[in-house]
């Protein structure tokens, strides 16, 4: 399937990536977001306008069984592995299952802008999420997204309350 998922932030552009790129936003986002069990920083190189960067996250199941099988939070792990340009204010992003078979069924991948609106900023994540098992895969793939989306959600709201605090 494919999506798109927006947010607002009453901050300009480069303050919003700023706090949203800081390398002690995940820190400070595993303890805000009831959706993530831990996030963690990987690692983050940066090059000229060019960011590159890798970070674990561990969600808190949405689903805790499939059938008579316990689903493990570590099944819903992944790392994001994702480059970005401050200079067009563009990126991209793959999420990569950190359990090998999970990988084999599914992949996420998309970009990431951040649009000028007046003195605000608007977010725009958008791409595509395929899981690849036959007869339940668009429908995991609609759990999966509802569920993310509602990640996104709580982050963005824990980010707006530290712009508005100037936390970071």
């Amino acid at each position: 399937m494919e999506f798109e998922i927006r947010h607002r932030f009453e901050a300009p552009v480069e303050e919003v990536e700023r706090v949203m790129f800081h390398e002690d936003l995940p820190r400070l986002l595993a303890s805000r977001v009831e959706l993530l069990r831990e996030l963690e920083l990987l690692e983050a190189r940066r090059s000229g306008s060019r960011l590159e960067r890798r970070v674990r996250y561990l969600p808190v199941p949405m689903i805790r069984k499939i059938g008579t099988v316990t689903v493990e939070p570590e099944w819903m792990e992944w790392v994001e592995e994702s480059s970005y340009d401050f200079s067009t204010h563009r990126g991209t992003f793959v999420n990569v299952p950190a359990r090998r078979r999970i990988a084999e069924l599914l992949s996420n991948h998309g970009s990431l802008r951040f649009e000028p609106r007046g003195g605000a900023t608007e977010r725009v994540v958008s791409g595509e999420l395929r899981v690849k098992v036959f007869m339940v895969g668009r429908i995991a793939e609609k759990v999966i997204h509802g569920h993310a989306a509602k990640l996104l959600d709580q982050e963005a709201a824990a980010v707006a309350a530290l712009l508005r605090d100037r936390a970071l």
